[in-house]
């Protein structure tokens, strides 16, 4: 069994072409793709997590809350302070609460820099040095609400 801290097998199967270009023609991938620019080569400072999202605070003073919106995960980019209203973003009971794991994995980001996303159907995940990345996926928790999990591992 494949730890998360192992580097993936290499799928062998066949890649369907049309799956990725529709991917790529997405309003969502279209969206999340800006933030690309906006994050690469930033040096993660600290995190916050709530139970449906988390902000990862720069070292340049600025940050990303990563929230869960219209079941995708989404983002606001924020130059100063986050505001009261930016953190409720990150606490909407609306989804399952994910608080503990969430704040256990994004610890991992700490000191860490980023080099780029990868973008899903309906989340995205911040890739790191090392081959690490924060790894997220929605899926529905034990009452049938959207659960953010979030997982440090390889890419």
């Amino acid at each position: 069994m494949i730890t998360h801290t192992q580097t993936p097998q290499k799928y062998e199967g066949e890649i369907n072409q049309a799956v990725f270009g529709q991917l790529r023609e997405s309003k969502y991938y279209k969206h999340i793709q800006k933030l690309t620019p906006i994050v690469k080569d930033k040096v993660v400072k600290s995190s916050l997590a709530g139970n449906s999202g988390f902000i990862l605070y720069f070292d340049d003073n600025s940050s990303i809350i990563t929230f869960i919106d219209h079941s995708k995960l989404s983002y606001k980019h924020i130059e100063k302070e986050p505001l009261k209203e930016d953190i409720a973003l990150i606490h909407s009971y609306e989804y399952g609460n994910a608080f503990e794991a969430l704040n256990i994995e994004i610890i991992n980001a700490h000191a860490q820099k980023i080099q780029g996303l990868s973008i899903g159907r309906d989340c995205f995940n911040f890739c790191f040095s090392k081959g690490m990345e924060l790894e997220t996926m929605l899926i529905p928790d034990e009452n049938e609400k959207l659960l953010l999990r979030v997982f440090w591992e390889k890419w």
